[in-house]
């Protein structure tokens, strides 16, 4: 697994990153999607309690990213 910095004339996105996850079979990439939803999902839960106590901006959990 790897993290590489992408060059700013490459992308538009502020300190743009592509990670590599090297070869994989079909089935571990649908446990890894599966995986990585569980946490958005998880995050996205915690940050809807921890509106529901304290005022929150909208950020990239609201789709607006």
């Amino acid at each position: 697994i790897s993290a590489d910095k992408v060059c700013h004339s490459c992308t538009d996105v502020k300190d743009a990153y592509r990670i590599t996850l090297g070869t994989l079979t079909v089935d571990d990439t649908h446990a890894i999607a599966a995986q990585l939803e569980s946490f958005a999902l998880e995050f996205e839960q915690m940050r809807e309690q921890l509106c529901s106590t304290t005022p929150c901006q909208a950020g990239p959990a609201d789709g607006s990213a």
